[in-house]
């Protein structure tokens, strides 16, 4: 849901190197091409650095505020990762 409305999105991974790389393509009916995500995760000493990187905007010709929203949207679902990922409880949030 965004914003009160039912949103739909379509992708595929485009490549996946374990346990390090996940990178996929994603896209939404508004938009005019995809979107590219990589994910990866280092190890550094005792914890894991996970670096998410998303291009592709000025392909998807979508409104000029898209990036500091999915900047917005990828660090909630980043926090929410690493509190679960640390023991904690969280509860199911559909956003």
């Amino acid at each position: 849901m965004e914003e009160g409305v039912q949103a739909t999105a379509t992708g595929s991974v485009t490549r996946c190197e374990e346990p390090s790389l996940l990178a996929f393509e994603w896209t939404e009916p508004s938009w005019s091409g995809p979107l590219d995500v990589v994910i990866r995760l280092t190890t550094e000493r005792s914890f894991t650095v996970v670096t998410l990187t998303e291009t592709g905007f000025s392909r998807a010709q979508s409104s000029l505020s898209l990036p500091d929203e999915h900047e917005e949207g990828w660090h909630y679902h980043l926090t929410r990762l690493k509190r679960a990922s640390e023991g904690e409880g969280i509860d199911v949030d559909v956003r």
